[in-house]
């Protein structure tokens, strides 16, 4: 998101405030005529190559917070860092839509306390820049309805702030379940005759202990599918991919699922360990190795192939040796 300076708003509605200067974005400075625009007589010339920014409204932090009967939850100059990473339109948004956002999250129909409701302002301002029914009330009702508190539910947005530039959940929520629902699958791969983890792994129990991994229900319908079935195909069992979400959440995101099938093919290929060996390292725990790009880590495994002819041996070296590259 890119970052707005403060300058004098054009718009209506503002709280006067902490913005400086009276040069106009797209205007002419101080000491300088109108012929010193680019390419003809109006702003517009300026911006060819791409939208107008919008214009950036005066905030005073303080007397918002105020206005929203929120004073003393949330630090003023955080919050006005804050607002001024978000374009202006947002910016303004805030300004327009922030009390009834504030008014909904704390109802009792939702129950954020005006401390929280003034902190995940403070974090995350975008989630009060539309109405509530267009963003607030859509995302934190997907979430409560998986079984989120309403506080949970909140510290997902202060943690991973994009999550508000979603206009749905759903999607990623139910994809994220079912892979998750394989968490009580017994992994006979590794001769396993009882579920190897608790039964309690949903995805409110993820995203309360790790909010930031609400990235993974972000993503558009299909893609943790997709991602779920690259390590599935590298040899993992869908139980051994649900660990994977549980603990390495990030793995299921860009492109990382790919990059680690191909490693894990790699240590595979060099060193002859199988498949579900490897597959299990990975999602019981983060080998370091995953860090090392694939021409290093083919090195590395190739050196240890030659000095190590135990089977027993290479795999002590997988968290030893093998890591020693990264």
């Amino acid at each position: 998101m890119s970052g707005s300076s403060g300058g004098s708003s054009s718009g209506s509605s503002k709280l006067s405030g902490s913005s400086s200067g009276s040069s106009k974005r797209g205007g002419s400075s101080s000491g300088s005529s109108g012929s010193s625009k680019r390419g003809g007589s109006t702003p517009e010339a300026r911006y060819r190559g791409g939208s107008k920014p919008s214009p950036v409204p005066d905030v005073d932090a303080q007397q918002l917070l105020r206005s929203l009967g929120l004073s003393g939850t949330a630090d003023p100059a955080a919050l006005l860092r804050s607002l001024r990473k978000l374009p202006g339109v947002r910016q303004q948004g805030v300004l327009d839509n922030a009390a009834a956002v504030a008014a909904h999250l704390c109802s009792p129909g939702v129950g954020l306390t005006a401390q929280q409701a003034g902190q995940l302002l403070e974090r995350c301002p975008r989630l009060f820049s539309w109405l509530p029914e267009q963003r607030a009330a859509v995302l934190f009702g997907e979430l409560m309805a998986v079984g989120l508190t309403a506080a949970d539910a909140a510290q997902c947005f202060a943690t991973f702030i994009d999550a508000a530039n979603c206009t749905t959940l759903a999607p990623g929520l139910a994809e994220l379940a079912a892979i998750l629902a394989h968490s009580e699958d017994r992994d006979r791969s590794l001769g396993g005759a009882a579920p190897n983890v608790p039964a309690l792994r949903t995805v409110a129990a993820l995203l309360t202990q790790s909010p930031g991994a609400v990235l993974l229900v972000c993503q558009s319908g299909g893609y943790l599918q997709q991602r779920a079935a690259e390590l599935q195909q590298a040899g993992m069992s869908a139980a051994q991919v649900a660990a994977l979400a549980w603990r390495q959440p990030e793995l299921l995101c860009t492109d990382s699922a790919a990059r680690v099938a191909n490693k894990v093919a790699v240590v595979q290929q060099e060193l002859g360990l199988s498949t579900p060996l490897l597959v299990s390292l990975v999602a019981k725990r983060r080998p370091a190795w995953l860090s090392s790009s694939v021409d290093t880590l083919r090195e590395r495994a190739a050196a240890l192939a030659e000095v190590n002819e135990a089977a027993s041996l290479l795999h002590g070296m997988l968290t030893a040796d093998l890591c020693m590259t990264c």
